[in-house]
């Protein structure tokens, strides 16, 4: 039998830490879609670290969930709307997925 490791107690906050963050940024970018900042800013408009902001800002940027635009001051994020499937035309009577 295996035994993994038991996580630390700090281990532990930070991934919740961490999943409440996001969730926090989530929601900022989906009441302001058109919104831009850094992780100053961010941290700011939702009443986190700035760093562990970032850190998940840069989480969210690598699931293409965000935009992590590099300016000469440093990073700024923004939400990059999910694209079209093309080809897609949506539901039909049937209640299957056709594809055009």
């Amino acid at each position: 039998m295996c035994r993994r490791p038991a996580k630390s107690k700090a281990a532990i906050y930070n991934g919740t830490s961490g999943s409440l963050v996001r969730i926090q940024l989530l929601t900022l970018f989906h009441r302001n879609p058109g919104m831009k900042g850094t992780a100053v800013e961010l941290a700011e408009a939702i009443g986190r670290d700035p760093d562990a902001v970032e850190e998940q800002a840069r989480k969210l940027a690598q699931l293409r969930i965000l935009e992590e635009v590099n300016e000469e001051g440093g990073s700024s994020y923004r939400y990059l709307p999910p694209r079209s499937i093309p080809g897609v035309s949506g539901l039909r009577r049937s209640g299957a997925l056709e594809y055009n």
